[in-house]
C-alpha cells in the first residue's frame, strides 16, 4: 500500500495494531459467537476501567503529522478515520471475513468499487433481474467502456454457468435474493463454476443481510452492501460497503475509494453502526412479519401474484431454505384486475385549444361495447383546460369562461363531481367549440356579453 494512504483498520481504535490485526481486550473470537451477539458486540473500544463502551465520534479533517505517515498512522480523512474502523470490523466479523469491510458514501459507490474490476473492453455477467440502478451502471460501461453486458435468469444456474464460459469473462455480478423479483441463486453452484473457469464473482448480500447468508464463506470474491438498507437501518443515511477475505483485493478498493472520494461521513458511519446493533432484532422480526404478509395476500383475490421464498409455492422455497438463515422482509406481488392508463389522442382538442385530447377509456374499463362510461362526465373540458378570455377592466369588455365536457368520454383525471349547476338560460351557440359551452358573465350584467363581431 501506497504509504501516503495509511489505513486506520490496520491497527486498532488507537491506531496501535496487534498481531494478528485484532483489537487486543476486545471480546471473544466472532467466528464463535452467535451472528446476533457479534452484532451487538463487535466494534467497541478497547475494554479497560473507566473507558466508554462506545467509539467516539472524531470531526477532525486532518491529523498532526511529522514526517512519512507510518503504517496505520493518520494523515486526511480522505484516506482514513478512526470513526470508519468500528463499523468496517463490525461488518467484517459479521461477513466472517479476513478483512476489515471498506465503508463508501453511498451503496452505489460500493457497487461502482466492485465494477472497476470490469476492465475496458471487457465481458460483465449480471442478472437480467436486479438493482435498477446497477443495471444502468452496466449499461453506462458499455457505452463508455465497450464492455460487453450479458443477462441472465440468475436463478438458472445452468444458463448462468453457459453464459460465463461462453466468453472470457472479467466479473460475475449476483444478487441473491434479486431486486425487486426475489430470485434466488446457487451460490455456491455459481461461485465453483466461475473459480473454475477464472472468473472472480461479486454478490449483493443487500437483500439476504450477513444474518442470512455470508458469501466469502462459499468462495465468493467480494460482497456489496447497501449500509442503507437493512445494516443502518433507520432510513438516515445513505452509506455502502465492501467486504472481502483477499488482502490484495482490499488495497485496490482503498485505493479506489482514496482516489475517487467515495468517502463517507463520520456522523452517518457512527450511525450505521448504532443501526447495527439492533440488526438482528430488526431482521428476525421483519421476516416474520413478511412470511406472514405473504401467506395473507397469496390468499387475497385482489391479488394475483406473490413472491416471497418463504411460500412453499415460490420458486426459489426450496433453494432458499436450504441456503439461506430465513427467508428475506422484501415482498413482491402483482395485483389483479389492474386498469390501463389512459392515454391521450392524437387529435387536437375538440374545444379548440392546442393540447391534445385525453383519450376514451378502453372497453375493457369502461364495460362491454356500447355500455355507458363507468364514470359519469364532469364539468371539464375533453382535453382538460378551462378556456377563459377576461375582460379588462380598464376597458371595460366582459370575460368570458367556458366549461366543457366530452360528449362521450368520463373524466380519467379526478374522481366523479358533484352534479352540475343549473344552466343559465342563454347560451352561447356561436362558440367554435363542438362541446356545450355556457357562457357565463361573472360580475357583469348578462346583457353586456358582445357578439363575435364586436369581440372581434
Amino acid at each position: 500500500m501506497d504509504p501516503q494512504t495509511p489505513d486506520p483498520a490496520a491497527g486498532t481504535l488507537h491506531g496501535t495494531p496487534d498481531a494478528d490485526g485484532a483489537s487486543s481486550g476486545t471480546h471473544a473470537d466472532p467466528a464463535h459467537l452467535s451472528p446476533a451477539t457479534v452484532a451487538v458486540t463487535s466494534g467497541r473500544p478497547e475494554r479497560a476501567q473507566g473507558g466508554p463502551v462506545n467509539p467516539p465520534v472524531v470531526l477532525s479533517s486532518t491529523y498532526v503529522s511529522t514526517g512519512t505517515p507510518g503504517p496505520g498512522e493518520l494523515l486526511y480523512t480522505r484516506s482514513g478515520t478512526e470513526t470508519w474502523v468500528p463499523f468496517e470490523r463490525a461488518l467484517a466479523d459479521l461477513e466472517r471475513a479476513a478483512q476489515p469491510a471498506l465503508v463508501f458514501s453511498s451503496g452505489m459507490a460500493a457497487i461502482a468499487a466492485a465494477l472497476s474490476l470490469v476492465p475496458v473492453g471487457g465481458r460483465v455477467v449480471v442478472p437480467r433481474h436486479a438493482y435498477q440502478v446497477t443495471l444502468g451502471f452496466v449499461d453506462d460501461l458499455a457505452s463508455r467502456a465497450g464492455v460487453e453486458v450479458v443477462r441472465v435468469d440468475i436463478a438458472d444456474t445452468a444458463a448462468v454457468v453457459a453464459a460465463v464460459r461462453a466468453a472470457p469473462t472479467s466479473l460475475l455480478w449476483v444478487e441473491s435474493p434479486t431486486n425487486p423479483m426475489l430470485e434466488v441463486a446457487d451460490l455456491p453452484a455459481l461461485v465453483d463454476a466461475a473459480h473454475a473457469e477464472g472468473v472472480p464473482v461479486a454478490v449483493d448480500n443487500t437483500f439476504a443481510t450477513p444474518l442470512g447468508q455470508r458469501p466469502l464463506e462459499w468462495g465468493a470474491d467480494v460482497v456489496v452492501h447497501s449500509v442503507t438498507k437493512y445494516l443502518a437501518g433507520h432510513s438516515d443515511v445513505v452509506l455502502g460497503a465492501v467486504v472481502v477475505d483477499d488482502a490484495a483485493l482490499r488495497d485496490r478498493f482503498l485505493a479506489y475509494r482514496t482516489l475517487h472520494g467515495a468517502i463517507a461521513g463520520p456522523w452517518e458511519v457512527w450511525l450505521a453502526l448504532r443501526g447495527m446493533r439492533t440488526l438482528a432484532l430488526r431482521v428476525e422480526r421483519s421476516q416474520a412479519t413478511a412470511a406472514e404478509l405473504a401467506r395473507r395476500l397469496a390468499e387475497h383475490p385482489a391479488v394475483a401474484e406473490v413472491r416471497h421464498p418463504s411460500l412453499p409455492s415460490d420458486p426459489g422455497h426450496e433453494r432458499a431454505a436450504a441456503l439461506m438463515t430465513g427467508f428475506g422482509s422484501i415482498i413482491g406481488l402483482r395485483p389483479a384486475g389492474v386498469r390501463p392508463r389512459p392515454t391521450r389522442s392524437s387529435t387536437p382538442c375538440g374545444c379548440g385549444c392546442r393540447r391534445r385530447a385525453w383519450a376514451v377509456w378502453s372497453r375493457a374499463s369502461s364495460g362491454a361495447a356500447g355500455s355507458p362510461p363507468s364514470r359519469p362526465p364532469s364539468p371539464r373540458t375533453c382535453c382538460g383546460c378551462r378556456s377563459a378570455s377576461r375582460t379588462s377592466r380598464t376597458c371595460g369588455r366582459t370575460w368570458r369562461r367556458r366549461w366543457t365536457q366530452p360528449r362521450d368520454a368520463p373524466d380519467v383525471r379526478r374522481p366523479p363531481a358533484p352534479p352540475a349547476p343549473a344552466q343559465p338560460a342563454a347560451l352561447d351557440s356561436s362558440a367554435a367549440c363542438s362541446c356545450r359551452t355556457v357562457a357565463v358573465s361573472g360580475r357583469y350584467p348578462r346583457s353586456s356579453v358582445m357578439s363575435p363581431s364586436a369581440r372581434s
